[in-house]
C-alpha cells in the first residue's frame, strides 16, 4: 500500500471515529428521548452528506489525474455543496423551529459545512493530497475528542446542543484549514453550471451513495418492527465486531477511486490493482468472525455484555457476508473509476431490492440466523452481478444509458 493510499485509509477511520464520538457524547449528556431524536437527525444529515457525496465527491474523484480541472471543479463542487446544505438544512431548521427542537436547529445550520466539508476532503485526494485531507479530518477527531471527554467531568462541561454542535463546529474548521492550503474558493453561484456538466453522470453516483445510506436505514427499522429489539441486537453486536472492516469498504472509493482513475488502465488490469487490497479485506472479515468460535464468553460479554450470546451465533455468518460485500464494493469502484454510473445503479437496485426483500422475509425462516443468511445469499448475488456489470465494460460495449 502506497503511503497516499494509507493516509486515504487512515482519514477515512479518523472520519468514522469522529463521528462515533459525536455520537457517544450525545448518549451520555442526553436523556432517552432526546437521544432517539439526535440519532434521527443524525442518520438524516448523514444520508444528506451521503447523497452529495456522490453528487459531488465522485465526481471530483473520477477526473484524478487532471490536477488543474479537479482544482476548478472543486471551487465549484464545494460551493454547490455549501448550497445544497443550506436548502436542506433550512427545512431542518424551520422543522425544529415547528417542533421546538433547538437539536434539529443546530443539524440544520451544520448541514451546509457538514456536507461541504465531505465533498473537499474528496477533492484534496483527488488532487493526491491525502494528508491534507487526514489532517482536516484529524481536526474534526480533536473536537470530537474534547467534546466527548468533557462528559465525564463531574459538572458537564457543555450542554447537550453544544455537544451536538461539536459535529457541524469541526466540520467548519476543517473546511476552512482545506480551503486555505489549497486555495479554495467556493463559488455558490457556479451550481446551475455544475449541475449542467455530466447531470446523468453525476445523479447515477448520488443515487448510488444515497440509496446505500437510507436502505440501511429501512433494513434496520424492518428488522426491529419484526423480531424486536433483542433479535436484532445479536445482528447489530456483530456489526461492531466487524467494525474495523466496514472502515477499510468505506475508505474503498475514496481511495481506490481517484488511484484507479489516474492510471486509466483497462477493467482487466483495474481488478488486479484491487485484488491485494479485497484479499486483505476479506482475512480481515475473517479474523472477525472467528471470534464467534474461539472468543471465551467472559471477553465476549465484557465487549458486548449480555448481547454477545446472541452476536457470537451470527457474527461467523456475518463475515462472510462481509467479505463478499468487500468484493463487491471493490469491483464498484472500478464501475465508478471508469465513470459507469448507469452500471452503478443497476447493482444498487438490485442490492436494495434484495437487502429488503432479507429484512422483511428472513425473520418468517427463522430469526436472526435466517436474516444472516439470507445477507450472505444477497451479497453473493450483488457480486455476480457487479462481475457481470465489469465484463460487458470490459468487452469494449458502450455504459449503460
Amino acid at each position: 500500500m502506497t503511503r497516499e493510499s494509507a493516509a486515504g485509509f487512515a482519514d477515512q477511520a479518523a472520519s468514522s471515529l469522529a463521528n462515533i464520538l459525536v455520537i457517544f457524547a450525545c448518549a451520555r449528556v442526553m436523556d432517552v428521548a432526546s437521544f432517539g431524536e439526535a440519532s434521527v437527525a443524525f442518520a438524516i444529515v448523514t444520508a444528506i452528506i451521503m447523497g452529495c457525496r456522490g453528487f459531488l465527491g465522485t465526481s471530483l474523484a473520477v477526473l484524478s489525474g487532471d490536477h488543474d480541472r479537479v482544482k476548478s471543479e472543486l471551487d465549484r463542487a464545494s460551493g454547490a455543496a455549501l448550497l445544497l446544505g443550506f436548502f436542506i438544512g433550512l427545512i431542518l431548521v424551520l422543522y425544529g423551529a415547528w417542533s421546538d427542537s433547538s437539536i434539529w436547529i443546530v443539524f440544520g445550520l451544520g448541514c451546509p459545512f457538514l456536507a461541504a466539508q465531505d465533498v473537499i476532503r474528496y477533492g484534496a485526494i483527488s488532487l493526491s493530497r491525502s494528508t491534507l485531507a487526514l489532517t482536516s479530518d484529524l481536526v474534526r477527531l480533536v473536537v470530537s475528542i474534547v467534546c466527548f471527554a468533557s462528559t465525564f467531568t463531574s459538572h458537564h462541561q457543555f450542554p447537550p446542543v453544544a455537544i451536538v454542535g461539536s459535529w457541524p463546529a469541526g466540520a467548519v474548521l476543517s473546511v476552512l484549514v482545506v480551503c486555505f492550503v489549497l486555495k479554495v474558493r467556493p463559488s455558490p453561484r457556479s451550481f446551475i453550471v455544475l449541475m449542467a456538466d455530466r447531470l446523468r453522470e453525476r445523479l447515477g453516483y448520488a443515487f448510488d451513495t444515497l440509496m446505500m445510506s437510507v436502505t440501511s436505514i429501512l433494513y434496520i427499522v424492518i428488522l426491529t418492527s419484526l423480531l424486536g429489539n433483542e433479535g436484532v441486537a445479536g445482528l447489530r453486536g456483530a456489526g461492531t465486531l466487524l467494525g474495523p472492516l466496514n472502515t477499510m469498504v468505506a475508505g474503498l472509493s475514496l481511495v481506490m477511486v481517484p488511484r484507479l482513475a489516474r492510471s486509466k488502465a483497462s477493467v482487466s488490469a483495474m481488478i488486479r490493482e484491487v485484488i491485494p487490497l479485497t484479499t486483505a479485506m476479506c482475512v480481515v472479515a475473517g479474523l472477525c468472525g472467528s471470534l464467534g468460535f474461539w472468543l471465551p464468553e467472559s471477553l465476549g460479554s465484557a465487549l458486548l455484555g449480555p448481547t454477545w450470546v446472541a452476536a457470537a451465533i451470527v457474527l461467523p455468518i456475518m463475515a462472510v457476508e462481509y467479505a463478499l460485500t468487500a468484493i463487491r464494493t471493490s469491483l464498484s469502484t472500478i464501475l465508478r473509476a471508469r465513470r459507469a454510473a448507469s452500471r452503478l445503479v443497476v447493482a444498487r437496485i438490485a442490492s436494495t431490492v434484495g437487502m429488503l426483500t432479507v429484512a422483511a422475509v428472513g425473520p418468517l425462516f427463522g430469526g436472526p440466523e435466517a436474516v444472516a443468511w439470507g445477507m450472505v445469499m444477497n451479497s453473493a448475488v450483488g457480486v455476480t452481478i457487479v462481475a457481470v456489470l465489469l465484463t460487458s465494460l470490459s468487452r469494449g460495449q458502450r455504459p449503460l444509458k
